[in-house]
């Protein structure tokens, strides 16, 4: 039988991540007057956005934002979840699409190899406001420090 200490770190931190901003936007919701709506909640790995692999040039990359540019909106999501993120910069362009909508926050995972900052990081971004939020994560070398997270409050 499977544990989830048998799932790569890198996936059960996507998942905890998610989790955590789902649960950062649920609960704030009801505290904002929207306690009687349907929220709906998109995930979306967009596979090295922008660009679709690592060392994409500049047209492959505006060419994957305009792929998914013209689909983003056709969503009407409340609260998205992106996979693969390139960095907060191309999360902004995406929420700059959807009125209303802000970037909430955007990981910082390093690369195991090197330890820079890697190219597909996790966005959450929502139409509800945000009064702030926090993190806590495991990994296999220790707790997962605040300069691995890029946080907005």
């Amino acid at each position: 039988m499977l544990s989830l200490n048998d799932t790569p770190a890198y996936l059960r931190a996507w998942c905890r991540l998610g989790a955590c901003g789902l649960l950062l936007i649920l609960i704030s919701a009801p505290l904002n007057g929207h306690a009687s709506e349907v929220v709906r909640l998109v995930t979306w790995n967009l596979e090295w956005f922008p660009g679709r692999k690592p060392t994409a040039t500049q047209g492959k990359k505006d060419r994957h934002f305009l792929e998914v540019a013209a689909v983003i909106p056709q969503f009407r999501a409340d609260v998205m979840v992106l996979q693969e993120v390139r960095d907060q910069d191309s999360a902004e362009k995406l929420a700059k699409l959807m009125p209303g909508f802000q970037v909430h926050v955007v990981s910082r995972f390093k690369d195991e190899v090197g330890g820079a900052v890697g190219l597909q990081q996790i966005a959450i971004m929502s139409r509800f406001p945000a009064d702030g939020a926090w993190l806590s994560l495991g990994r296999e070398d220790g707790p997962m420090h605040r300069e691995d997270m890029c946080m907005r409050s």
